[in-house]
């Protein structure tokens, strides 16, 4: 008996384009470049482009310093809460809590909020959702049309987006580029 002995790795990425991975805008679900449809929700992909990795820009979600101390321990590390822009698509992520991919081109206002919400975590209602581990640096992001969110995996509508991010006016110009 004769065994084959083969680089996985090589042949996995070969196989799948897993070195080309793009991004569901319906449902965040990761799929390969070239991909006709979503394996996960079955959207139709009009023209399926590999992510823009060169040019996309992480921006942390911010969290006050208990609220930082208590997300831990609810398994929401500050670590994999983010706004992530790149030259077509926005995803917001609070670890297992929150997450969303839209177009940049569903951005229609960036204002910073004058609001501070003493709540922290992910909450809304309506189409209106905040998502913050602190009451500072509050971006309000208005969509057109509106968006899809998930919270906790389940399905919600987004039509403004309220986020605390650590450089609010960096992110506000990253997503004003696309205006």
């Amino acid at each position: 008996m004769t065994v084959r002995t083969t680089d996985m790795k090589s042949d996995f990425q070969q196989n799948t384009g897993f070195q080309d991975l793009t991004v569901c805008p319906k449902c965040a679900a990761p799929s390969t470049a070239g991909a006709e449809t979503c394996p996960v929700c079955g959207v139709i992909f009009a023209k399926v482009r590999a992510r823009d990795r060169g040019n996309c820009q992480r921006f942390p979600i911010r969290f006050d310093e208990w609220y930082g101390v208590l997300s831990r321990a609810l398994f929401l590390p500050p670590a994999s809460s983010y706004v992530e822009v790149d030259s077509q698509q926005v995803r917001i992520r609070m670890s297992w809590a929150f997450r969303s991919c839209f177009p940049r081109a569903a951005v229609v206002s960036v204002a910073e909020g004058n609001e501070r919400p003493l709540s922290r975590g992910v909450h809304g209602f309506a189409g209106r959702w905040l998502v913050n581990g602190s009451g500072q640096g509050i971006l309000v992001i208005d969509l057109k049309p509106d968006q899809r969110g998930y919270v906790m995996g389940f399905p919600v509508r987004l039509q403004q987006l309220m986020v605390s991010v650590t450089e609010p006016e960096a992110l506000a110009m990253a997503l004003r580029n696309s205006e």
